[in-house]
């Protein structure tokens, strides 16, 4: 700390800037995230969004989070390529189906890079049903190991555990978090490959009453 203090003001005008910009690209990207002990500075950090955390949503309010964590995949995560892609069908009922693709490329040298094994959680409304995924990939059971008797476990983690259900068609964990829904699986890419993971599901509340349609309120159908 003292030796930034120091760099600090000794910059020019155009460093200045530089890292004005740096920082609000780290901050909108997440890479910089902010924690204060007094309540009002705290409260400026969430409405700004810098606290890092989970907004509660609105009623019909739509939200997607993606969320990759690195279990025993070495440090591959700087070799992985993501796209993500939507696409929003919005039914005659007045539901909307939902279809996420999330592509993940792994650009590392086969010889050189281990497997990327990664616990993708996907976080949607709650309520939202699942309807199909694919692209998932088990990791062998040797590489882990049973948690030890005296293991405690924190109340948060207890509480989504204790009311997930899996899938069986698919093997996708459900459960609720943060007022969410959350959809859970393993996804593995070696060196040289892609992974391509589908997550179909439906949002849980109508975008208009299909009897809108008879009273003429709604002129068209949205496509």
């Amino acid at each position: 700390a003292p030796a930034l203090t120091d760099a600090l003001g000794t910059l020019t005008p155009e460093q200045t800037l530089g890292l004005v910009q740096l920082f609000n690209t780290a901050r909108n990207q997440k890479d910089i995230l902010v924690y204060a002990h007094d309540a009002k500075t705290q409260q400026q950090l969430r409405a700004l969004a810098w606290d890092g955390a989970v907004p509660l949503l609105q009623k019909n309010e739509d939200y997607l989070q993606v969320i990759h964590s690195n279990i025993g995949g070495g440090k591959t995560d700087a070799f992985m390529q993501q796209k993500i892609i939507q696409r929003i069908d919005i039914q005659d009922d007045g539901y909307v189906k939902k279809q996420l693709t999330i592509v993940r490329a792994h650009t590392g040298a086969p010889n050189a890079s281990a497997t990327n094994r990664d616990y993708l959680r996907v976080y949607v409304p709650e309520g939202s049903t699942l309807i199909t995924a694919s692209g998932f990939s088990q990791p062998p059971e040797a590489i882990f190991h049973a948690p030890e008797t005296w293991y405690d476990e924190h109340p948060l983690v207890h509480a989504a555990e204790a009311t997930a259900t899996f899938d069986e068609r698919t093997g996708v964990k459900i459960y609720n978090e943060f007022g969410k829904t959350v959809f859970g699986n393993w996804v593995l890419t070696a060196p040289g490959e892609t992974s391509t993971i589908q997550i179909d599901y439906l949002l849980p509340g109508r975008l208009f009453e299909p009897a809108m349609f008879n009273r003429g309120v709604i002129k068209k159908r949205p496509s």
